[in-house]
């Protein structure tokens, strides 16, 4: 199976194990063009995210990054999980960071899939400070995202789904 690969590596970094078989997950099939998909989507959204985008960028520059080169990962990680709890989440003790093994396993991950090239942690900058980030795993031509947060202070924007648009593209 396509896990078995990414079980035994995380094995062999002696890191905790196991498979649990969940619901059906929502996932997006893209095929063609970047061009050819976003044609696809309804006006109203597109004009919803260029609208959004728009406004955002009256608050200064805004740009995309992914971080997944190893030394760099450390860094972007923490930037990332402080982001991914700001808000509501660290309030109601519900964020990674609130809980010590749920940091242990996004950042031992996180070196195991950076190790192979499969990580990618994604952002979305505005003024040069992250507004949105997403934790992602790439693996045979497949994306799999782990996590995503954003900055409330951006909420009206909707900087996940400008993000998302981001990664995508």
């Amino acid at each position: 199976s396509l896990l078995d690969p990414l079980l035994r590596a995380a094995e062999r970094a002696r890191a905790p194990v196991g498979v649990w078989r969940g619901g059906e997950v929502p996932f997006l099939t893209i095929e063609g063009t970047w061009e050819h998909y976003h044609a696809a989507l309804s006006q109203k959204f597109r004009a919803n995210l260029r609208r959004r985008r728009n406004q955002l960028r009256e608050n200064g520059e805004v740009s995309y990054r992914c971080v997944a080169a190893p030394d760099d990962v450390p860094e972007a990680l923490r930037a990332g999980l402080k982001l991914e709890g700001s808000g509501w989440k660290d309030q109601a003790g519900s964020s990674i960071v609130s809980d010590p093994t749920l940091v242990s396993f996004y950042e031992t991950w996180a070196k195991i899939a950076a190790a192979n090239d499969w990580l990618r942690l994604s952002f979305l900058d505005v003024g040069g400070v992250p507004a949105a980030f997403d934790y992602s795993t790439h693996y045979h031509g497949r994306t799999y995202n782990m996590k995503i947060g954003y900055d409330p202070a951006w909420e009206r924007f909707s900087v996940g789904q400008l993000l998302k648009e981001d990664i995508l593209r």
